[in-house]
């Protein structure tokens, strides 16, 4: 009997230590993506004004470029675009104002749900007889899904939904941590941008 309970104690301490070791792990890892992050945000806004840089400087513009080589603190002047909606709640704004912005979920006072769905492909697959579906991950409130790289429009039940494809600022894992996604789908009318 005693024999028993030791196997029993030994083993549920096992599985305790691997319960624990398991948390830490994903605490450690989800420290590190955070890090990750704030670091490719700060390139692509590097990137993107030194990209305007060099375009106001080839097309002869530089003169109204607020950085010169000497001083890089300043701000560069930008066009304030803000987010439109159609009647159904849908961002409408034109691709060319959206590529590149970061879109958050809409809040609830917004007209939205106050979560976003991304998904693997640009449609709502959430399971069936399969049980599988395409979720790879829902975003809340003011946590940043990515940047909006492409859109697309399907068709589901008689009714246009435009999607956004986002690259997101941290890889989504799926199937357990064992696969991991950088990009997914997300339907405008459940986000925005600021």
């Amino acid at each position: 009997m005693d024999d028993k309970k030791t196997i029993l104690i030994i083993v549920g301490s096992l599985l305790l230590l691997g319960g624990i070791t398991a948390i830490a792990l994903m605490l450690s890892k989800k420290n590190r993506e955070d890090k990750e992050q704030e670091a490719r945000e700060k390139e692509l806004e590097e990137a993107a004004l030194k990209a305007a840089a060099d375009g106001m400087k080839a097309s002869g513009n530089s003169s109204h470029w607020p950085y010169s080589d000497q001083n890089t603190s300043a701000e560069p002047s930008k066009t304030i675009v803000r987010p439109k909606f159609n009647t159904e709640g849908e961002l409408s704004n034109p691709m060319s104002e959206l590529k590149g912005k970061t879109l958050y979920a809409k809040s609830k006072l917004e007209g939205g749900y106050g979560y976003a769905n991304a998904r693997s492909s640009s449609h709502v697959d959430d399971g069936g007889w399969d049980y599988s579906d395409n979720l790879l991950k829902t975003f809340r409130g003011s946590t940043p899904i990515g940047r909006v790289v492409s859109e697309t429009n399907t068709n589901n039940g008689g009714y246009s939904y435009r999607w956004f494809k986002v690259w997101f600022f941290n890889s989504v894992s799926t199937w357990w941590g064992m696969d991991s996604e950088s990009h997914g789908w997300v339907r405008a009318d459940v986000v925005t941008f600021k």
